[in-house]
């Protein structure tokens, strides 16, 4: 490893462990993601502009794998050609087991704010209404 990546290494780790301690005393809680159902750690944009370059390269690297096989999807092992992307967000979050594909939805700038009934997050920025217990927003944007 270069001595760069090194310290992105210990930066990230070190923002991981921060997270889980203020988590662990109540301070910082993760939203939690409605497709997934449950607490995640969402990736703000730089962290998601590096997983997404990981996810086009997998991408590429499954495109080839089945063109170099002369395999089906079916027959590609896509998890494991997706495992960079897994791990990258592992070492960003802390968080295990999650689908390649979910983890491209743990975007928070795709989400609105928590909603002030039930705390789960808005589906967009701009939404009227929380999708998952009814409660109307009141203006939670600003017009241009």
């Amino acid at each position: 490893m270069a001595p760069s990546h090194v310290l992105d290494y210990i930066v990230v780790r070190a923002m991981c462990i921060i997270k889980t301690i203020l988590r662990n005393f109540g301070i910082c809680s993760c939203p939690c993601c409605r497709r997934c159902k449950q607490e995640v750690e969402m990736l703000n944009e730089e962290e998601y502009i590096r997983v997404y370059e990981i996810y086009g390269e997998c991408i590429k690297r499954t495109k080839a794998y089945r063109e170099t096989n002369e395999t089906t999807f079916s027959e590609t092992p896509v998890d494991e050609l997706f495992r960079p992307v897994v791990e990258e967000y592992e070492k960003i979050t802390g968080f295990k087991g999650f689908h390649h594909n979910a983890i491209m939805h743990h975007r928070i700038s795709t989400y609105g704010q928590p909603c002030k009934n039930c705390g789960i997050p808005l589906r967009t920025p701009r939404a009227k209404m929380c999708a998952a217990c009814g409660a109307k927003v009141y203006c939670t944007f600003k017009s241009l």
